[in-house]
């Protein structure tokens, strides 16, 4: 928790491959947003996501996250860099 900026960052969202597409990380994600907002009264949750993670991009725009920074080729992954777009949700 980021007391200065009263926000909270989600370090990983992971659904398991096998149930992948049925709703279950809008899920995770919007009761990780109440929480957030409800219990901790936290105005801004982040997170970051690989820029070629699209699926994932998706679902977290549909729950209201939006860009506020991308770092493009920050990440090494083997013999490739990947980029990372950082994203924010207001209570």
């Amino acid at each position: 928790m980021n007391f200065v900026e009263n926000s909270v960052h989600l370090g990983h969202v992971i659904v398991d491959s096998s149930n992948r597409g049925n709703g279950l990380g809008k899920e995770l994600l919007k009761a990780a947003l109440e929480y957030g907002f409800n219990i901790l009264k936290v105005d801004r949750v982040t997170l970051a996501v690989f820029d070629n993670n699209s699926i994932a991009s998706n679902c977290y725009r549909s729950i209201g996250f939006k860009v506020y920074d991308s770092k493009p080729e920050s990440f090494p992954s083997k013999e490739e860099m990947w980029g990372c777009d950082y994203m924010e949700a207001f209570k």
